[in-house]
């Protein structure tokens, strides 16, 4: 409870951090999740789209850090990442390169400190690529993932028509959520859920 009071974490990201900080080598909390497109595709313009992503995205900026004992989390403004490329066509067997590269990476912990996420594009055929994305569930749930495909490719097409820059700025902030959350656990609703 203590805790609870002085961070400004949820109390479900409180639970998962404890977790996560008994098995700290452990990727107990990752969402990793592959999303495959035919036909061409060109890295920088992803690239473009993945950045303008992570840009009206708060949760994907977020980091996370202890002061005095204490989880908090705190957003970073202008986080750049670049989404790595690799080649998996020239393989003897991509569809298998990729799901062993795919099983490997998601077994990386998370170092909140710097990201909590991972991105990459592999191309495992002339047309066709594969993005891999893994965020933690402190940020995300599988719901959330299946967002993040939908406004990716969105920006995608609109990097490719030049008009990047023209959506509206960002989208609704992780912040607002957690002072939601705060708010609804004192109301009167949560306790009589909780009694119930």
């Amino acid at each position: 409870l203590s805790s609870y009071e002085h961070s400004n974490l949820t109390r479900h990201q409180l639970l998962m951090w404890a977790a996560q900080a008994l098995l700290p080598s452990a990727p107990v909390y990752n969402n990793a999740y592959t999303f495959t497109f035919a036909g061409e595709l060109e890295p920088q313009h992803f690239q473009r789209a993945f950045q303008a992503f992570v840009d009206r995205t708060d949760a994907l900026r977020t980091v996370f850090y202890e002061r005095n004992g204490i989880p908090e989390q705190r957003v970073i403004p202008g986080f750049s990442y670049t989404v790595e490329c690799l080649d998996l066509s020239k393989e003897a067997r991509p569809a298998m390169a990729l799901q062993s590269w795919v099983e490997r990476r998601s077994k990386n912990p998370t170092d909140f400190r710097k990201c909590v996420f991972d991105s990459a594009l592999l191309k495992t055929a002339e047309r066709e690529f594969v993005w891999y994305f893994n965020v933690h569930h402190l940020v995300a749930d599988g719901w959330s993932i299946g967002l993040a495909y939908r406004r990716v490719s969105e920006l995608y097409e609109r990097s490719l028509t030049g008009q990047l820059g023209e959506e509206p700025g960002s989208y609704p902030s992780f912040q607002s959520f957690i002072q939601e959350e705060r708010a609804y656990r004192k109301s009167s609703e949560f306790v009589e859920a909780s009694a119930y």
